[in-house]
């Protein structure tokens, strides 16, 4: 990971956020048309979050930060998994990250919806390996080359030239960190968050 680039609290290993670009908290509550919203801290808020478990639709809406806002919660996985879906419920929103890394699982998502279409999708878990889209320039930058199903990387299996990355929570975190990442030490952390619920 760069050393100039972090990521929020919460964001990470065996988690799921969004980051959505060109838009505020209060944009987020209306186009999503969230129930129950609250405003509470930061640190409260993800307490909320993990407390609710993976059968919630209580998400979190971080404070605006150079025009991102960093979204948390577990129904995000349910999202990841259906990528039309994905861009059906997100495809408001100018630009939209997605991240989810599981350890237990290794199930690790990534993609990304411009204008409501999605740009690039990568999903690997133990069902299936779905690739959507072209490699994304951070995954260049990186030299990030991933398989695009179960029978491309078999076919290299054993070789120890073959030339895939191996997917885990790193590739995850640095892709990230690079396109989204953030100044840990100019967060605004004291900001309060707005939890809300999906319909």
């Amino acid at each position: 990971m760069d050393s100039i680039y972090s990521l929020p609290r919460g964001a990470g290993y065996k988690s799921e956020w969004l980051v959505i670009d060109g838009t505020n908290q209060e944009e987020i509550v209306q186009k999503l048309k969230l129930a129950q919203c609250r405003r509470v801290s930061y640190g409260e808020g993800l307490k909320i979050i993990v407390n609710e478990g993976y059968s919630s639709k209580v998400i979190m809406i971080c404070p605006d930060y150079n025009g991102q806002n960093y979204i948390f919660g577990s129904c995000i996985v349910s999202f990841l998994y259906d990528p039309d879906r994905l861009a059906e419920i997100f495809g408001k929103f100018y630009r939209v990250y997605m991240y989810a890394t599981m350890r237990v699982s290794e199930a690790h998502y990534f993609g990304l919806i411009e204008k409501g279409e999605i740009l690039r999708y990568y999903r690997f878990d133990d069902e299936d390996i779905i690739s959507i889209g072209d490699p994304l320039p951070r995954e260049l930058a990186q030299g990030i080359n991933l398989p695009k199903s179960f029978e491309e990387l078999d076919s290299t299996y054993g070789d120890d030239d073959s030339s895939f990355t191996d997917m885990d929570e790193e590739i995850i975190i640095n892709l990230a960190s690079g396109q989204t990442g953030v100044d840990e030490d100019d967060y605004p952390y004291d900001k309060e968050v707005i939890i809300g619920v999906m319909p």
